[in-house]
């Protein structure tokens, strides 16, 4: 990843502790956005990806969704998240843990 939005977006879900514990791999960015893809199995919300866009306010919002083939499916997500509440955001949606 180059993108330094998404790397402080990483940083502030937890970093590599959050990739571990999620199991979230296939990290991409867009402009301001983190993209990635996380084990539907282990997602309360069979979530199959998770996009967290940095928003006009300095605040995210949290976008997850289910994709199989070519078909799309927008989950519930969450609008204007402080940074401090990113990681339990995360979980509250997936019900994975994002640290120890």
């Amino acid at each position: 990843m180059g993108n330094e939005v998404a790397q402080t977006i990483l940083a502030q879900l937890g970093g590599k502790k959050f990739l571990a514990m999620t199991g979230a791999k296939g990290l991409m960015h867009s402009d301001n956005s983190l993209i990635m893809t996380i084990p539907a199995r282990a997602a309360k919300n069979k979530a199959t990806h998770c996009v967290v866009t940095l928003n006009s306010a300095d605040e995210y919002d949290v976008r997850f969704m289910k994709i199989r083939g070519v078909n799309v499916s927008d989950l519930p997500g969450s609008a204007n998240v402080q940074a401090a509440d990113l990681a339990r955001v995360f979980t509250d949606h997936t019900g994975m843990h994002t640290s120890l």
